[in-house]
């Protein structure tokens, strides 16, 4: 591959070697084009020059920094990953004519809810937390959370920062206005935070962004599509909760044998 040896092990000893590979048909599976145009000449131009050299799963932030501070001193470009509905990670084309190993950080074991609020209303999870799950616990305290067209088994954090619609939007507003607190990894490897959680003791406190403290929502989630990864990989966000007054849980029923929602 085009990244050495070395930096391969350095990976498998930051996340365990059953979270990192380089099987060709794993890493194919991250090379599939994204919807819009512009990945379709992506695919065009690149063919299976797309397909990445090394998949890397970390289990924390510290995980992420310690991979993102190995592509500086190794040299390999590393292209952060949602749950990969809409824009999938692979190489552009001027990021494949440089040459260097090209490594997808895919958050999947990132996984939990850390706190939902349901005085303040508002909730901080990882990124591989979908908005079905999140919908599902908030319901529970007498909260819900807007769903996106593109489905309920996304990643809740990379919609919201990235930008976010939603059918109730003309109540609820974007995505990206309900982006509270975040934590996220610079393409240096330090780690930068945002909101009341920069203030010393208030490890515990994501409600706010807006001061006091630094407000850097707008220069990470861009103007519609927000940085897409290239300013940094974010690990964990607050985003705001709404009220329901409905029932606690799903009623719903599967047709497959034993499955209910309840």
């Amino acid at each position: 591959m085009a990244f050495s040896d070395e930096a391969y092990k350095a990976l498998q000893d930051v996340v365990g070697k059953e979270n990192v590979t380089d099987d060709p048909v794993m890493c194919q599976s991250y090379s599939r084009v994204q919807w819009t145009a512009d990945g379709c000449i992506q695919r065009s131009q690149l063919g299976t020059k797309m397909r990445p050299d090394c998949i890397v799963m970390p289990g924390s932030t510290e995980e992420i920094q310690a991979v993102i501070k190995l592509a500086n001193r190794y040299d390999f470009i590393f292209i952060p990953r949602g749950t990969g509905m809409i824009n999938s990670a692979f190489a552009n084309p001027g990021q494949a004519l440089m040459g260097k190993g090209i490594v997808i950080i895919d958050p999947k074991r990132m996984d939990k809810i850390i706190k939902i609020d349901k005085n303040n209303m508002y909730a901080v999870i990882e990124p591989y937390v979908t908005f079905a799950s999140l919908q599902a616990e908030a319901m529970k305290v007498g909260c819900t959370v807007p769903t996106p067209p593109a489905g309920a088994q996304i990643s809740a954090l990379a919609n919201i920062q990235w930008h976010g619609a939603y059918g109730t939007s003309w109540i609820a507003a974007l995505g990206a206005h309900q982006l509270l607190s975040f934590e996220v990894v610079l393409p240096n490897g330090e780690i930068l935070r945002s909101g009341s959680i920069t203030q010393e003791g208030s490890e515990e406190d994501w409600i706010w962004n807006d001061g006091p403290g630094p407000d850097l929502r707008g220069f990470f989630r861009g103007a519609q599509f927000g940085h897409a990864g290239g300013m940094g990989m974010v690990t964990k966000i607050s985003t705001r909760l709404f009220p329901w007054t409905g029932d606690p849980v799903f009623p719903t029923q599967g047709d497959a044998l034993e499955k209910e929602s309840y």
